[in-house]
């Protein structure tokens, strides 16, 4: 939200159990917009700024850094032999490009997906919100094994790279790595489409949720303001 000035206004959330840490408490700074221009959120991606339905935060958390944005220089990647042998294991599933839209079968996937790795029950107006509205150029990415849904992505189409928004997968194929799948995928699109960076959201060291993160080198994180390579 802005003032009449058009300066952005910064909420702060009261805090709630951290989905990455226990025993920490997560807070945000926050604020909403119905149209962003892509190049001004990439500025944001550059203040540790992240983005969900039409809500851009920042961590704030206090006495804790931990969520460090992470990026990878699509040129320069080279999947690993593990990341390779996970291709291999998915070459039957196709990836397609397609607008944001409500799709009842992809709602029924994230709320599938929710439960199981998240333990969480969400509802139809909760996805809606979170991934049916954008106000920047978003895609979703489809996985399909033949005429299954297997997967489905979120992409933000920025001047300069791919930026994930969320992933989820079936329960049934969570033995097929679809998480590492997708990244090596959209990784490929980015390059594909002439970008520079596929932009992977936060990485925390000490969150065993993260820990996959890692393994996709060379990469970037962004350390204390500026994007360092790692």
């Amino acid at each position: 939200m802005s003032d009449e000035n058009n300066n952005i206004i910064l909420y702060r959330t009261p805090g709630e159990e951290c989905p990455y840490l226990p025993g920490r408490i997560w807070r945000t700074d926050f604020f909403q917009s119905g149209s962003l221009p892509g190049d001004v959120y990439e500025i944001l991606l550059g203040h540790n700024f992240r983005r969900g339905g039409d809500a851009f935060y920042q961590n704030v958390c206090r006495g804790c850094a931990e969520c460090v944005q992470l990026r990878i220089p699509v040129a320069a990647f080279t999947p690993s032999r593990s990341q390779k042998r996970v291709v291999r294991k998915n070459r039957d599933i196709s990836l397609s490009l397609v607008p944001v839209e409500f799709r009842e079968d992809v709602c029924d996937l994230y709320l599938r997906y929710s439960v199981f790795k998240h333990d969480k029950n969400e509802d139809e107006e909760t996805f809606r919100s979170f991934l049916c509205v954008s106000p920047l150029d978003t895609r979703m990415s489809l996985y399909h094994a033949g005429d299954t849904l297997v997967a489905a992505g979120w992409l933000d189409v920025l001047p300069g790279g791919l930026s994930s928004v969320y992933f989820a997968f079936e329960p049934e194929f969570a033995r097929r790595s679809l998480g590492v799948f997708s990244v090596i995928k959209e990784i490929e699109l980015a390059k594909t489409m002439g970008l520079d960076y596929y932009y992977l959201g936060f990485y925390v060291a000490n969150s065993p949720k993260m820990e996959y993160k890692a393994a996709f080198r060379p990469q970037q994180r962004l350390i204390e303001g500026k994007w360092l390579e790692f």
